[in-house]
């Protein structure tokens, strides 16, 4: 599970998901469904993440969500002043169906007292060089982030690509509640990103160590 620290010119620091809150609890999510439990290490917690980087959680300016499923957005709470970014088709979705792919405790403070720092996008430039793709697929609130970097356009894919394999093979997800979708958004990623940056890959380690700077 990877969240992205991104630093742009004149702008405060970006976060691209948060990680999960706890993680016991997406193992008692996950029960049967995996041979093995998820572990943290030491240091792999994102107030961890967030100091190695050298960026005060509250200054972080915007948080956006690639979807909301419990290990992407369940520490969002500790950004106090970040804009929260999150599709707007997917959150009113959600709304409507009190949908199990949005946490209570993320959907009821942005319906309530977050309200005022949510951002609901869908295809637009939300700040300068940083673009939203909805892609729907994996879940309806599921979305690219496009950055323009020196090295090209990196496209953040959230989870309509886990791993690397799903894309350069053509293999989906193994959850989704639009096969089409996700199919329709990997083709659009191979399309538009000169770097794919998949959710759930360790190579991405391998592939971009260090990140990719100017």
């Amino acid at each position: 599970m990877f969240v992205y620290v991104v630093r742009a010119p004149k702008m405060p620091p970006i976060l691209i998901d948060t990680g999960p809150r706890s993680i016991e609890e997406i193992n008692k999510g996950i029960e049967g469904l995996v041979i093995q439990p998820v572990v943290q290490r030491p240091g792999e917690d994102i107030l961890s993440i967030m100091r190695k980087a050298d960026v005060k959680p509250e200054n972080i300016g915007y948080v956006f969500f690639t979807h909301m499923h419990y290990d992407h957005v369940t520490n969002v709470h500790l950004f106090p002043n970040a804009r929260i970014v999150a599709s707007r088709v997917g959150f009113e979705e959600g709304c409507r169906r009190a949908a199990t792919w949005i946490p209570g405790e993320i959907l009821f403070p942005m319906q309530n007292e977050w309200k005022d720092r949510v951002l609901l996008v869908h295809e637009e430039e939300v700040l300068p060089g940083i673009r939203t793709m909805w892609f729907g697929g994996h879940t309806p609130c599921s979305m690219g982030i496009a950055i323009n970097t020196p090295k090209g356009t990196a496209i953040i894919t959230g989870d309509v690509v886990s791993k690397y394999a799903n894309i350069e093979m053509g293999i989906p997800i193994g959850v989704y509640e639009n096969r089409d979708q996700v199919m329709s958004a990997m083709s659009r990623i191979r399309a538009e990103a000169d770097i794919v940056i998949p959710s759930h890959d360790p190579a991405v380690l391998e592939r971009i160590p260090g990140g990719i700077l100017r």
